[in-house]
């Protein structure tokens, strides 16, 4: 499945927090959404599953910079991942 979303990442009302948008993809049943620490070599951590374009991510570390995509999936095969968001804490 193609994932062609917009993501957009801003600082939420919490310390430590960020809150991921994105747009809708046709056909999609839900979206896995990853994160990497800018700091570490790049390894991909899937840190939630979510069924509607928006994902609050907390437990960040102020001062830090992080990376982040979304993919869109269907019940029968995953996407390939946004455009990569880095936003820093």
């Amino acid at each position: 499945m193609k994932t062609n979303v917009s993501l957009k990442a801003v600082n939420g009302e919490l310390n430590g927090e960020i809150i991921l948008t994105w747009n809708a993809v046709k056909k999609a049943s839900g979206y896995t959404v990853e994160i990497c620490s800018h700091n570490i070599r790049k390894v991909w951590e899937q840190v939630d599953f979510v069924t509607r374009p928006k994902c609050i991510i907390s437990g960040l570390q102020k001062g830090k910079t992080y990376m982040f995509r979304v993919s869109a999936v269907n019940n029968t095969q995953p996407g390939t991942g946004s455009y990569i968001v880095k936003k820093e804490i």
